[in-house]
């Protein structure tokens, strides 16, 4: 149940609407479960980020980026917020929650496909706004 009045929901960038739905078709073709953008089909992003082999750069980054766009539109339309697109790759954008919270989707889902921690990192891929 969203946190805030999803009526003052904007759209997110095309972009961003582009690769979470990507990130849809490949979990649904991996494990014949299409995630519906609820926090109930996080568990299944997780399972399906932890069966992406770690030594495949190219694909950790492909599954990284679009992953991270279905995680940050997931949180999008729990609880608000804006994506802030101010870098031309993706892995430079970052969500901003209501109250200051940024975080990199994109460095979060990065870290639970290679399972490291991402408060060990030198980019945690979370800020909180001074």
């Amino acid at each position: 149940m969203p946190t805030f009045d999803p009526e003052t929901l904007c759209a997110a960038p095309p972009a961003v609407s582009d690769l979470a739905e990507q990130a849809v078709v490949y979990v649904q073709r991996a494990l014949n479960v299409a995630p519906d953008f609820t926090a109930e089909t996080l568990p299944l992003v997780d399972h399906y980020l932890g069966l992406v082999p770690k030594q495949q750069a190219h694909t950790v980054e492909l599954v990284a980026t679009t992953q991270g766009a279905y995680f940050g539109e997931v949180l999008r339309r729990l609880f608000g917020g804006t994506w802030q697109m101010t870098g031309e790759t993706p892995a430079s954008w970052r969500f901003e929650l209501p109250g200051g919270v940024s975080l990199s989707p994109f460095a979060l889902c990065k870290s639970a496909i290679l399972r490291a921690d991402p408060h060990a990192t030198e980019d945690p891929g979370i800020n909180r706004a001074e």
